[in-house]
């Protein structure tokens, strides 16, 4: 069985997926992109992207969309940013009323202490740069629900 803390947040996969990628560098936010926007036909296909480049940037685009009554299905959160880093930006968003979607934290930095901030702030996952698109995949469908309700 799976257990309780391993993720409380699954997201629909017969939706279109709605996506924030947060990362301060440019390059990282569009090879991200780039990886997600060429899966014609798997479960990416007509994902609705959006960017912002820091944490505080991030808390304002999930609130526009909350108040537009849409949600990000997945957020990709980079640790290190200028403003307001990753693991700052977690625990606001999981302190956000009505706020349920699956967070995934990235860091190019796998050392313990960073690893355990990140999921103490309430990540749903750790992946460390760089970041292959199979490798990726696979952190979204861990938290996809799905008509078997992701027997293991």
């Amino acid at each position: 069985p799976q257990s309780q803390n391993e993720s409380d947040h699954l997201v629909d996969s017969s939706t279109h997926l709605h996506i924030l990628i947060v990362d301060d560098s440019d390059l990282n936010r569009k090879v991200l992109r780039r990886q997600i926007q060429s899966d014609a036909g798997g479960i990416w296909q007509n994902a609705v992207v959006k960017e912002a480049d820091d944490g505080l940037t991030a808390l304002e685009a999930v609130k526009a969309e909350m108040a537009e009554g849409r949600s990000f299905d997945f957020i990709l959160m980079d640790y290190v940013m200028h403003q307001m880093n990753g693991p700052e930006a977690v625990k606001s968003l999981r302190a956000m009323p009505g706020f349920t979607g699956v967070i995934l934290g990235i860091t190019g930095n796998a050392l313990p202490e960073d690893m355990l901030a990140f999921r103490e702030s309430g990540v749903d996952d750790v992946l460390i740069k760089p970041l292959s698109k199979a490798k990726l995949l696979a952190a979204f469908q861990k938290h996809l629900k799905s008509g078997d309700d992701n027997a293991v």
